[in-house]
C-alpha cells in the first residue's frame, strides 16, 4: 500500500470514529449547538437519574473535551456520580484539579450548591468559564461558583507550570516545575516540555484566608501530588464543617493519603478503582468525617 493510501485510510478511520462518537451521543439524547457568541460548541445532555433537573450544557472546544463529556457518568450507579448528586443545596464543593470542570459543573447543576474550581491550566480555565456562562444563560441565574487559577501545593508562592503537550483545550499532561518527578506512573522527568508559564502556587490553608466559601466537600484529582496538597491543608482538614472528601490516589500515595485522612478524623467508605498498572493502581478514595 502506498504512503498516500495509508494516509487516506488513517483519515477515514479517524473521521469514522468521530462520526460514531457523535451519533452515539445523539442516540442517547445528547444535542450539539454552535454558540457563535462564545466561539465554541455546546453539548447538552440529561444526567441519568436527574431528568427533572433538565439537561446540562457545557462548552466543548476539542475532541478530547467532547469524548470526556460523552463518556461522563453514563452509569448512575457510579460512586462519584452518586457523591456529586448528594452534596445538597447547602453544600460547598472545593474541586481541586478541575480540568475542564465536568465534576464541578455537574455538582452545581444537580444541587444548585456552591462550587469553587481550582485549576492551573489556562485552556481549561477558559472552558470552565464558558460552561458556567452557558449554565447561567440556560437557568437565567448565575451559578453559585468561583474560579481560581492556581496550582495547589504545600505552600504559597510562584513557579513554573509545564505543558508537556499542546496548550489547547482538553490536554491534561501538565506539571508543576518543582515536582516533575513526583507525578504518578514514575514521574515526568523524561517527558518533553512543549511550553510553560509562571503562575500562582497556593496551599489550601492559604485559601482559607480568602473570602471563598468554606468547603463541606472536597474533591482532589492532581495526578500524584495529593500528599503534597494535603500537607498544605492541615487547618482545612481539621475543620468540623468539612464532612466529605474524594481524593484520587495511586499505589505509592494511597497509604499516606489514608493515614493523613484518618489522622484528621475521617473514615474511608468507598474505593473506586479505575486504573491498574503494577504498583501504580489508581482509584478514588471516598472519606466521611467520623461522627
Amino acid at each position: 500500500m502506498s504512503n498516500t493510501s495509508v494516509a487516506y485510510v488513517a483519515f477515514l478511520r479517524l473521521h469514522w470514529h468521530r462520526l460514531k462518537l457523535y451519533l452515539g451521543f445523539l442516540r442517547h439524547g445528547g444535542r450539539f449547538r454552535w454558540n457563535g457568541e462564545l466561539g465554541a460548541w455546546e453539548a447538552r445532555k440529561s444526567l441519568p437519574g436527574f431528568a427533572e433537573r433538565g439537561p446540562l450544557g457545557v462548552a466543548v472546544r476539542s475532541m478530547r473535551e467532547l469524548r470526556r463529556w460523552i463518556a461522563f457518568f453514563d452509569n448512575p450507579k457510579d460512586p462519584m456520580y452518586r457523591w456529586l448528586g448528594s452534596i445538597g443545596h447547602d453544600g460547598v464543593l472545593w474541586d481541586i484539579g478541575s480540568a475542564n470542570g465536568l465534576e464541578g459543573c455537574t455538582a452545581a447543576h444537580l444541587n444548585d450548591c456552591q462550587v469553587v474550581f481550582f485549576e492551573p491550566f489556562t485552556p481549561s480555565i477558559e472552558t470552565i468559564l464558558k460552561s458556567l456562562y452557558l449554565m447561567e444563560r440556560a437557568k437565567g441565574v448565575r451559578p453559585r461558583t468561583e474560579v481560581v487559577q492556581a496550582a495547589i501545593g504545600d505552600k504559597p508562592g510562584f513557579g513554573r507550570f509545564l505543558m508537556h503537550t499542546r496548550p489547547v483545550p482538553g490536554e491534561t499532561l501538565n506539571s508543576l516545575g518543582d515536582a516533575v518527578g513526583s507525578y504518578c506512573y514514575g514521574g515526568r522527568d523524561a517527558v518533553s516540555i512543549g511550553s510553560s508559564q509562571w503562575l500562582k502556587y497556593a496551599s489550601l490553608d492559604e485559601m482559607l484566608e480568602t473570602e471563598l466559601p468554606k468547603p463541606t466537600h472536597l474533591k482532589m484529582d492532581i495526578d500524584g501530588l495529593e500528599t503534597r496538597a494535603l500537607a498544605g491543608a492541615e487547618r482545612l482538614l481539621a475543620m468540623p464543617g468539612l464532612r466529605h472528601a474524594v481524593i484520587e490516589a495511586n499505589g505509592p500515595t494511597r497509604p499516606e493519603v489514608q493515614a493523613i485522612m484518618t489522622r484528621h478524623g475521617f473514615v474511608q467508605v468507598d474505593d473506586r478503582r479505575h486504573g491498574v498498572s503494577g504498583e501504580s493502581e489508581t482509584g478514588d478514595l471516598f472519606f466521611e468525617r467520623n461522627a
